[in-house]
């Protein structure tokens, strides 16, 4: 059967629209394999299989599928009719019972033309376009039949194996989901013979994975269905016809015959209009065939989904793009169609899909972190929704929290987005975070907020780079050159609001790639002029392990604060995680820089003998005095020992800043030195 391919410019649908960001999005789960919701055709006829020439329901009743057919996945006319909201649209306005994924398997099959498909170069595209549809089928309770859309024997064996590997893998991911059908050939051209040949690869691969219906195409663009030799549990045959020009008188001989010999045949493909996809639509004779095959109890399912300018197709060419239904202008064709499977399928017959509103139930956790707040136009709404409405769903933080992050069908970390109903009810959650005055101390989503500070004016300058460890999950700081000083390079967060006579508790967990220290230092800059208002030093092992310290904010209210894990001087690298900085309470009126953590603070000092400024101190191994000019410019940095002379060589006469630091890397000394010569 010709069927010219137009190139059309694809259109992409999205169902949520990110506010604020990319980072919150509608992504509703899969529900259980079995599990579908009640009254669609999943939930009533549940794993169809095989019985002399029926296709039986669970509960051994004959079933009728009624649907349509996508048009080719590889082409611009039918690939973007492949997403989640034209799949919606044919359950809830047309009631269809099973929709049909033409997977395109080459960009020439045969006289067919159109993008490159599985089999020759986009594989990729093609999987993702059948897994689309999979999905949105699953969580509405339809079937859906994959069709390895290809014509007629050539290259054959290539195209059985591709086959074979791209069914193959449908059924391990789909296979247990009684959904999901499978259609290995679509209209074979040559002998029954080849056929068989052809389609046996593919079902042992399928059935791998999969007990689930399998119907296999028949020579003559499968119009001899009696003459495949296929057998095995859960086979049938498919049968193809254009009312213009196969009459049913004529033409359903065939399918007579198949049913003698106890095989089941469903029409996967039919068209009301002459083969080519044009000529008239043929009502009369279109509407002969349907009510033979009711009597039959044979399903069928329409060509095809798409906009072209030819009569079988279902959509006017400004039908409103892939997203504009039910609103969408029909040909002839789709009108008449859509009428059938309403009369068979909606309240008059089988009555699939009784529920017309929907659902949106989203939870906070904690409950006292915040709220959710859901809104249809101006007003607050809790549904139930009708299709195609509008919902903001937004999370509303109460003071001091903010997002974790989106859970259930939702995911990400933005404050909201905007969701359009389509046939889906979601069930979400958003989990709050009370980290204080650092955001994003959880890291559930990745490391925003925080940065890697590299002190360019260090003798030995540090590299590294920060990367979200979701194992944690947390950021971790890798160290590819760790500078002289533990203070030459850290993991920050800064903007941050202290305000004076407040108490503040910094928590966090840490481990290293190997045992190392960590300083936590909380401070108004990274200059050697900085008020430092917490210097924290822990020894991290291989192991996450809690830390926690607390300050009191003596001074000025500041909101230019700056929380740094200071990590230089080491090159293993470091992950921190969960980390929170709250107002504990009323602080004390002590000196803020004090804080705590500082051992031996109490013993170092600066004495000016003869006018030389002398360091006067214990022994500490590793500890250093560092000499900072009025530019905060480090000049010298060298070892603290007890009679160290501050100037020494090389150091010019002027005013200077002395920090001291312990083996530990803690800050015990902070002091204005004058040097003279």
């Amino acid at each position: 059967m010709k069927r010219s391919l137009t190139m059309l410019g694809a259109a992409v649908f999205v169902s949520a629209v990110m506010v604020g960001g990319a980072f919150a999005q509608i992504s509703p789960q899969l529900p259980a394999p079995g599990d579908a919701p009640a009254g669609s055709p999943v939930a009533k006829h549940g794993a169809l299989k095989t019985s002399g020439n029926k296709i039986m329901d669970k509960n051994n009743q004959p079933v009728t599928l009624r649907g349509m057919s996508l048009y080719w996945a590889n082409t611009g006319a039918g690939g973007p009719y492949y997403n989640d909201y034209v799949i919606g649209w044919l359950v809830q306005d047309w009631k269809v019972s099973v929709v049909r994924a033409a997977i395109g398997v080459a960009k020439t099959d045969g006289t067919f033309d159109g993008n490159k498909g599985y089999a020759d170069g986009d594989s990729s595209g093609m999987v993702n376009l059948a897994k689309t549809v999979i999905e949105a089928c699953i969580r509405r309770g339809a079937y859906v039949l994959v069709d390895w859309h290809t014509h007629n024997d050539k290259e054959a064996a290539g195209k059985s194996a591709k086959g074979a590997e791209f069914l193959g893998n449908i059924a391990a991911k789909y296979g247990q989901y009684p959904n999901v059908l499978f259609e290995p050939f679509n209209e074979p051209m040559q002998d029954n013979g080849s056929v068989a040949t052809y389609v046996t690869p593919i079902i042992n691969k399928i059935r791998q994975s999969s007990q689930n219906l399998i119907i296999v195409g028949s020579s003559e663009f499968s119009r001899n269905p009696n003459g495949v030799n296929v057998t095995g549990t859960n086979i049938a045959f498919s049968f193809h016809f254009y009312a213009g020009s196969h009459s049913q008188g004529s033409f359903s001989g065939a399918i007579n015959s198949a049913l003698s010999a106890n095989k089941p045949v469903v029409v996967t493909e039919f068209g009301t209009t002459d083969y080519t996809g044009n000529g008239t639509v043929q009502e009369s004779a279109s509407n002969t065939w349907i009510t033979y095959l009711e009597e039959k109890n044979i399903g069928w399912i329409n060509w095809s989904v798409c906009d072209l300018p030819e009569t079988s197709g279902i959509l006017t060419s400004s039908s409103g793009g892939t997203t504009g239904g039910p609103s969408w202008s029909l040909k002839q064709s789709g009108t008449w169609v859509r009428g059938k499977i309403l009369g068979y399928n909606g309240s008059s017959g089988a009555n699939y899909y009784p529920t017309t509103t929907y659902t949106i139930n989203a939870t906070a956790s904690p409950s006292e972190g915040g709220t959710v707040e859901k809104r249809k136009g101006n007003a607050v709404s809790n549904g139930p929704y009708n299709w195609k409405d509008a919902v903001t769903i937004k999370a509303v933080p109460n003071a001091g929290w903010e997002i974790k992050r989106w859970t259930g069908d939702a995911s990400g970390s933005q404050e909201s987005m905007d969701v359009t109903i389509t046939g889906v009810n979601l069930n979400m959650g958003v989990e709050f975070y009370n980290g204080g005055v650092i955001k994003n101390g959880h890291f559930a989503t990745g490391t925003g907020n925080w940065s890697m500070y590299k002190n360019g004016l260090a003798t030995t300058v540090p590299a590294g780079s920060i990367a979200w460890d979701e194992a944690a999950p947390g950021v971790k700081a890798t160290i590819t050159a760790a500078g002289a000083n533990i203070e030459d390079l850290s993991v920050f967060q800064n903007n941050l609001t202290f305000t004076q006579g407040r108490k503040y508790e910094l928590s966090f967990e840490a481990k290293g790639a190997s045992a190392r220290p960590l300083v936590a230092r909380v401070s108004n800059n990274r200059a050697a002029t900085a008020t430092v208002y917490l210097n924290h030093p822990v020894n991290l092992t291989t192991s996450m392990a809690p830390y926690t310290a607390t300050f009191s904010m003596t001074g000025a209210t500041v909101t230019n604060g700056r929380l740094d894990f200071d990590m230089g001087g080491n090159a293993a690298a470091v992950t921190i995680a969960n980390v929170k900085l709250k107002d504990v309470g009323a602080g004390s009126t002590g000196v803020a820089h004090g804080a705590i953590s500082r051992p031996a603070a109490a013993t170092w000092s600066v004495a000016t003998v003869g006018g030389v400024p002398l360091l006067r101190g214990p022994i500490d191994a590793g500890a250093k005095a560092l000499l900072y000019d009025t530019r905060g410019k480090l000049v010298k940095s060298v070892s603290a020992v007890n009679g160290l002379n501050i100037g020494g060589a090389g150091i010019s006469a002027g005013n200077y800043l002395l920090v001291v630091k312990n083996g530990s890397g803690a800050e015990v000394l902070r002091s204005k030195v004058v040097t003279a010569k």
